[in-house]
């Protein structure tokens, strides 16, 4: 069954002066069935969009107008403006919001005040806990939490929220930031948007130009590539891919294959068995590697003009003034560390 329920609230605001705009809220909620659909997309350009687990399995869908204007009467006639548009195109539930062309205000009184009426939708929409889900916005916020199913999010300058994702998710910003919580498969794309995964993930991609990227820990593999942004890694239980053009690394432990480079940025990382192999490379940051005290492998240090600096127990096979290698503890996994101008150290433990 359909049902349609229109609430109407209006705020005015206390003026500061003359031009003080006031404020018109408008709220509207349906609720649609969702049987037989695979997937739903919502697109709403300038507002946040919010999905939760449906209780029910139905689709509840609540819009909230935000109108802000000089008058109240003006920002209730540009909430009229402002349609939310619903579509079922077969298996596929379509949630679009359509805003109108904006109007520049000028006020030839009050020292040629321009000013733009604000006009938002806040879409909160609750969806079977295992449907796929598409949100695309430009400047607003993004935000899921508990889901099951596929998820692709869009945003351009809005900030992007997932928790609790229990399938793939793909995350494309431009400048907004991005925030994981115990959320699985990840893949993620921005701009200069900082990244932040936290709690328990699984697969982890992301590239980002500019941001920061911070990984509390992943069980499965770990690819970042950044142009200038530092990247924090806690742990790295089946190894990690970094590469970075200007940014530091920091890895506060990695087993498995480690393979990291940065331009000039400085690399710190302690592994932990079982390790595969690593190979940590930087053209003038300096290299420190910590190896956890049962971590034995085959060691390679090379610098053009750093020094290396070695504090292992080490049989050496080769020591100049640019080259060390040698066996750790007996071990065979294979460890390559180079730098062009940078300094070269491996200590035990924390590097």
């Amino acid at each position: 069954m359909k049902t349609w329920l229109l609430l109407i609230l209006a705020l005015a605001v206390a003026p500061q002066g003359a031009l003080a705009d006031e404020i018109w809220r408008e709220q509207s909620r349906r609720v649609e069935p969702a049987e037989g659909l695979d997937l739903v997309t919502i697109d709403n350009a300038r507002g946040r969009i919010d999905v939760r687990p449906s209780s029910d399995g139905d689709l509840h869908i609540t819009a909230l107008k935000i109108a802000r204007a000089p008058t109240r009467a003006e920002a209730r006639q540009i909430a009229r403006s402002l349609v939310v548009e619903l579509q079922r195109e077969g298996r596929h539930y379509v949630i679009r919001v359509r805003y109108p062309r904006e109007s520049l205000r000028v006020n030839l009184w009050e020292g040629f005040d321009l000013s733009m009426p604000h006009l938002e939708m806040r879409m909160m929409v609750d969806v079977p806990a295992s449907m796929p889900i598409e949100l695309d916005a430009s400047s607003g916020d993004l935000s899921t939490q508990d889901m099951r199913g596929e998820q692709r999010l869009r945003a351009s300058s809005g900030d992007v929220s997932v928790a609790g994702a229990e399938g793939p998710v793909d995350v494309s910003t431009s400048s907004g930031d991005v925030s994981l919580v115990d959320s699985r498969d990840a893949r993620v794309g921005t701009s200069s948007g900082d990244v932040q995964v936290s709690g328990g993930a699984r697969a982890l991609s992301i590239d980002t130009s500019s941001g920061d990227v911070s990984i509390a820990e992943a069980s499965d593999s770990i690819h970042v590539a950044t142009t200038s942004g530092d990247v924090t890694i806690g742990h790295a239980q089946r190894g990690a891919t970094v590469a970075t053009s200007s940014g530091e690394v920091h890895l506060r432990g990695a087993a498995g294959r480690l393979v990291v480079h940065t331009g000039s940025g400085e690399i710190r990382a302690r592994v932990t068995a079982p390790l595969r192999d690593a190979t940590l490379t930087s053209a003038s940051g300096d290299i420190r590697l910590g190896l956890d005290p049962d971590v034995g492998c085959t060691l390679e240090m090379r610098t053009s003009s750093g020094s290396l600096d070695l504090d292992v127990p080490v049989r050496t096979r080769t020591m100049t003034r640019r080259r060390v290698t040698g066996v750790v503890r007996d071990g065979s996994a294979p460890v390559r560390l180079r730098s062009a101008s940078g300094n070269i150290a491996v200590v035990t433990g924390e590097p």
